[in-house]
């Protein structure tokens, strides 16, 4: 079965906040059946800075680290995050004590792998994620290493609302033929429309951004994700 995975852009911790509270209630939804991914740029890798990178976030993600807070509705969702960040071995033991159940990495940040994979362990499934013309290569030397494969199907990252680059299918069909019995999900440009033929390219995981948490109905756009599904 094909997952759908509503991608959040947090600015802040508010509107985190309000992004999911509009996501719960969906049907289906409850008990941690609903994997979020939550994208998150350090203004470095990437341009863009979100929570919790900005200065005054510090607090609020100290009282989730430290357990006097958990994850936004943790009841509700299992959350994976993104690192679109240098250094990410520095962020995610933060993460993994946060309470994430997955960890997505770039192979063009700055990263030192075996102190990713030491500090996931058993604990998170650790995915990396490439953009459109990969280093491949280098690429293959991390594929038998990896939980799972992120394409991302877009040129600039840390934004929302990009049109899918057509590109994005033959290196699809490709990755699939080097990684036949991985975990292959998409981040970037998904829509209802190109949804089928991305499957059909031979994606396991849909993570969806401004289709799903910028709808002016965002449990009405999941639903309509799942069904195609």
């Amino acid at each position: 079965m094909i997952e759908i995975i509503p991608a959040v852009l947090p600015h802040s911790h508010a509107d985190l906040l309000m992004r999911l509270g509009m996501l719960r209630g969906a049907p289906g939804i409850g008990k941690g059946a609903l994997m979020v991914q939550l994208d998150l740029c350090d203004g470095l890798f990437v341009p863009t800075r979100t929570w919790p990178f900005n200065p005054a976030d510090r607090a609020s993600f100290a009282e989730i680290v430290t357990g006097d807070e958990g994850l936004p509705y943790w009841e509700d969702f299992n959350y994976e995050v993104d690192l679109m960040a240098h250094q990410p071995e520095s962020l995610l033991p933060n993460w993994i004590a946060a309470g994430v159940s997955r960890a997505v990495v770039h192979l063009e940040s700055r990263h030192d792998w075996e102190a990713l994979r030491d500090a996931a362990g058993q604990t998170v499934e650790l995915g990396l994620a490439i953009d459109l013309d990969p280093p491949f290569d280098r690429l293959n030397n991390y594929l038998p290493k990896i939980d799972y494969l992120q394409i991302m199907g877009i040129s600039h990252l840390g934004r929302q609302g990009e049109e899918l680059d057509p590109r994005v299918y033959e290196l699809v069909k490709r990755i699939r033929a080097d990684f036949p019995d991985g975990t292959i999900q998409i981040d970037g440009g998904v829509t209802i429309d190109n949804a089928p033929e991305l499957v059909a390219a031979g994606i396991d995981r849909l993570v969806v951004g401004s289709k799903i948490v910028g709808d002016d109905d965002p449990r009405r756009a999941l639903k309509e994700f799942q069904n195609i599904a």
